[in-house]
């Protein structure tokens, strides 16, 4: 389908039409790992999460509002007791699944579940290749070990299993080790080197950044990452000006569902959503795919009128939530759109 190029014409579609066709469910916002640089925060109780019931209603309505990929993330999903059930429920619905999980919670019967059950993928969460990093960086001991016993369960089972890492000052050392260990398992990888304020508004992750020549300089080690950042690049350019705060697919044909039921055009918005809990999906969408709609920025502002804006990696959400100005961009990540724009342009 991808490559036949049906699932980007049916998106077009869906935003012509205003379609939820894709979406983000995090089930929980608890974790049994305690990242230091996590956007989610400390917010461990499960008071107030949707019930089993409500999230299968839910998933009944995404379905019948035209959502057909969804991804579940977290938080961990897998810390979820009714996961299995809200998993198949989703299958049930004619979904295209994801899961987003650190894999120290994937039990022989979860493996079991997406054997059966197949997700497009599984994306696992990878911050260290020494048990010591990891204890750091995940502050669990057995971190780095739980993870792995967890991805062997998904290979044995041939489950297509992807793997992620945030570049941070605490493993930027051994990042070539982490990068070596996603070979040496034969699995995709990819890394974020922008790490942001927690949805709360706390700031302390930032103090975990990498400067961003160093950041830019091991994200571009890769050709294919640096070749990805140019087409990117080439891409953005073609596009003409545009007011709307929104130039993703935010709101358009993406959302993003909170563990309490909080609808968001994403989820690094920082506005309150609308509650599809007391309403109901369908209008809780409206009301957000409204907003996008009607949410508009100065063309001609410095973060906008950059020309490395669209290489930073920020968009009006994240401004937001890092300088409580949605047409202010950091200075980091500015700074890591121009380090991205030097090497780009040297090539």
């Amino acid at each position: 389908m991808q490559a036949g190029g049906f699932f980007p014409r049916l998106v077009r579609k869906a935003e012509a039409a205003g379609v939820p066709i894709s979406g983000t469910f995090d089930l929980t916002w608890r974790c049994c790992f305690r990242c230091l640089h996590c956007y989610a925060g400390p917010a461990r109780d499960r008071r107030g999460e949707l019930t089993t019931a409500e999230a299968l209603d839910l998933l009944d309505q995404m379905a019948a509002a035209g959502c057909l990929d969804l991804l579940f993330s977290g938080g961990d999903p897998l810390l979820r007791r009714d996961f299995e059930r809200i998993y198949r429920h989703a299958r049930e619905c004619g979904m295209f699944l994801k899961v987003f999980t650190n894999a120290a919670l994937v039990s022989e019967r979860i493996a079991d579940l997406f054997a059966d059950y197949a997700p497009d993928y599984v994306e696992v969460s990878l911050y260290a290749a020494t048990d010591a990093t990891a204890a750091i960086v995940t502050g669990d001991p057995q971190g780095l070990r739980r993870t792995l016993r967890g991805i062997d369960r998904l290979r044995r089972r041939g489950v297509r299993v992807r793997l992620k890492s945030v570049l941070m000052a605490t493993n930027a050392a051994e990042f070539p080790a982490i990068e070596a260990l996603a070979t040496s398992l034969g699995l995709p990888f990819r890394m974020d080197v922008a790490i942001l304020p927690r949805l709360n508004g706390d700031m302390a992750p930032l103090a975990l950044r990498v400067p961003a020549e160093e950041a830019v300089r091991i994200e571009f080690s890769d050709p294919e990452r640096r070749q990805k950042w140019a087409r990117y690049l080439e891409q953005l350019r073609k596009m003409p000006p545009t007011n709307a705060r929104f130039v993703c697919k935010a709101g358009r044909t993406d959302f993003h569902l909170d563990p309490y039921g909080i609808l968001r055009p994403c989820v690094m918005f920082p506005g309150g959503g609308s509650n599809a809990r007391v309403l109901s999906f369908s209008e809780a969408w409206r009301q957000v795919s409204t907003l996008v709609k009607k949410a508009t920025i100065a063309v001609d502002v410095s973060c906008r009128s950059c020309n490395n804006n669209a290489l930073s990696g920020s968009c009006s959400a994240v401004a937001e939530l890092e300088t409580g100005f949605a047409d202010r961009c950091s200075g980091y990540l500015c700074d890591l759109g121009r380090e991205r724009a030097d090497l780009v342009g040297s090539q």
